[in-house]
């Protein structure tokens, strides 16, 4: 029993010295691998609660130690049977713990909701395990608990006050993590009531980083006052977190200048969503103030550059945008390949 405190103890150091989500994660599941019978762990991110259902696999540790992550290229993710995609769409409309047996029956598979708040459900850790111990559902739900918290916590540190959208120190995080690993495989996992679940394509892709800036907002303030230049930011992160795909990252950067990093397998893919977002703005009444536009300035991610030089290519494609018209979307590789830019070497 002491020896189990103190693993817990030493969990919740680990856990909550961490900013990273892979580590806490892992974190999490080292230490109910050690506590409990179980043969694996696994993390899911509720992407789509509509049918189909849409899961994004975050980690996965078996006995071993070994690690599983989405996009780092190695370990194998783990299968879902039918009845365990059932039961995790049981669990996911219930809201509590479900039990199912594993394939063969060798074991048994126990999922357990993992909420953000007391109501929004986020995703699901997944446990095999060979029996069950008396108390562990305290356990497993006392860790869940710390692990929520936690990333409750994190997410408010990373989130701009105003917007709720990622904040200016949250992407120079995030971009380092992305320039060490540009091109991902997406892990995404759709559910159906009595099938099997569907995997989908693991298509490698891209990231861009697009600045986007709200035309004639210094108007807005000096005429309408800085509450309605609020209420034009918020309406227009509302407006992006609708627009743009979960697997998307959206940041409030500074004042009225925003960056979206897109993930797409090729430029027309990322600058259609760039155009679905403008046209979105171009059509919002905002009280009080009517119409606004936005601009916008893209450019491909390269693990070969710093992040001043795509955030310089970025700017300057925005700048571009704003010099011919505002109200428009500008890619830096088309101006350099049209002849509009000259690269600087």
């Amino acid at each position: 029993m002491q020896d189990q405190a103190v693993r817990i103890v030493e969990s919740v150091i680990e856990i909550t010295q961490s900013r990273d989500r892979e580590l806490i994660g892992s974190s999490l599941g080292r230490t109910i691998l050690e506590l409990l019978p179980c043969r694996e762990v696994t993390l899911y991110h509720l992407q789509r609660r509509k049918e189909p259902v849409e899961l994004m696999m975050e980690i996965h540790i078996d006995a071993s130690g070994e690690v599983v992550v989405p996009g780092n290229g190695t370990g194998v993710f783990p299968t879902i049977s039918a009845e365990l995609s059932d039961a995790i769409i049981r669990c996911m409309n219930g809201g509590d713990t479900v039990e199912v047996s594993s394939d063969g029956g060798a074991g048994s598979h126990v999922i357990y909701p993992l909420y953000l708040g007391r109501e929004t459900l986020t995703g699901f850790c997944v446990l095999l395990r060979d029996a069950r111990v008396e108390g562990e559902r305290n356990l497993v739900c006392g860790m869940l608990k710390i692990y929520e918290n936690f990333l409750s916590l994190l997410g408010e540190s990373q989130s701009d006050r105003l917007t709720g959208l990622l904040n200016r120190q949250t992407f120079d995080d995030q971009i380092m993590k992305i320039i060490a690993n540009p091109v991902n495989r997406p892990s995404a996992i759709q559910l159906r009531p009595g099938e099997l679940p569907r995997r989908l394509p693991d298509d490698t892709f891209t990231h861009w980083l697009a600045i986007v800036d709200i035309d004639h907002f210094k108007p807005v303030n000096d005429i309408h006052g800085h509450i309605a230049g609020d209420d034009v930011l918020v309406r227009l992160a509302t407006i992006m977190k609708s627009q743009f795909r979960a697997s998307d990252l959206v940041f409030r950067y500074g004042g009225e200048e925003f960056i979206v990093v897109l993930r797409a397998q090729a430029r027309k893919d990322t600058m259609a969503a760039l155009e679905r977002f403008r046209h979105a703005v171009e059509s919002h009444d905002f009280p009080k103030i009517g119409r606004m536009t936005v601009s916008a300035g893209v450019t491909q991610i390269s693990r070969y550059q710093a992040p001043a030089a795509f955030l310089d290519a970025a700017d300057r494609a925005l700048y571009y945008s704003k010099a011919h018209g505002r109200n428009q979307t500008s890619c830096y590789e088309e101006l350099v390949e049209s002849g509009n830019f000259v690269v600087n070497r």
